[in-house]
């Protein structure tokens, strides 16, 4: 678990490493950020990052009494 766990801690940091360069390059778009079309780059870039973020980091289970 933690050798997948590894492999997307790197992946992650690879994805923000692209991220950048496209900003770089394209310049940065808030309204795309915030609402990016579902076949562009940013959009599948928050799927990814989103995909990994839940394994990463599940959400917390709260004790309820």
């Amino acid at each position: 678990m933690s050798e997948n766990r590894a492999e997307l801690v790197k992946e992650r940091i690879k994805l923000q490493e692209s991220l950048r360069e496209h900003i770089a390059k394209n310049g940065f778009d808030y309204r795309e950020y915030v609402n990016p079309p579902a076949d562009s780059w940013v959009g599948q870039y928050q799927k990814r990052i989103k995909e990994i973020d839940d394994v990463l980091s599940p959400e917390l289970q709260y004790w309820k009494g």
